[in-house]
């Protein structure tokens, strides 16, 4: 459901994972989206979106916007992202 999973605009993409009746009920990524194109990075704007929910929920969020990437859950979940040629995240990727 777009907004929900998933959100994109010229400010930069959204995806979410997990418990997907909250992230749908929330439209988690749109709502993370908004807040990147207010100012944050998206760092700041995932750990913004997943402070919104109670540990027993499982989600979890990365962005991309010309600002960065970033990254948040709260659970182990893996991912990856490839700034200035270097990988980064909790996945040994070397």
């Amino acid at each position: 459901i777009i907004g929900a999973g998933c959100y994109a605009g010229p400010a930069g993409a959204v995806c979410a994972t997990g418990w997907g009746e909250h992230i749908m009920a929330e439209q988690l990524s749109r709502r993370v989206y908004e807040w990147i194109v207010a100012g944050a990075t998206p760092q700041e704007a995932v750990e913004r979106g997943v402070a919104l929910y109670p540990g027993e929920i499982t989600v979890g969020l990365i962005a991309i916007s010309r600002a960065g990437t970033g990254a948040a859950s709260n659970s182990n979940m893996a991912w990856a992202a490839m700034e200035g040629g270097r990988a980064s995240g909790p996945v040994d990727l070397d």
